[in-house]
């Protein structure tokens, strides 16, 4: 019930919202604190793409050429989700 909460209200952009209560437990593992990151808004999120180094950028790069293809515009919310 918590997890559909965080995802349906919380989440705005696209990831994976760690609720407060199992951070610490998150943090003293010594292999998934490395998938434990703090947004912007000081929310906690499951980084699954923390063995790929380079995605963001490849998938911005693919992005951008897809809008260029499409010939659209996207707006500040859509940015948000693809970045």
């Amino acid at each position: 019930m918590k997890s559909y909460y965080l995802e349906d209200k919380v989440a705005n952009y696209p990831r994976i919202i760690i609720d407060k209560d199992i951070v610490n437990e998150i943090i003293q593992n010594n292999v998934l604190c490395e998938y434990l990151r703090k947004d912007f808004d000081d929310l906690y999120f499951l980084n699954f793409l923390n063995d790929c180094h380079f995605c963001g950028k490849m998938l911005m790069n693919g992005f951008q050429i897809m809008q260029e293809e499409a010939g659209i515009k996207i707006d500040e919310k859509l940015y948000q989700k693809f970045s």
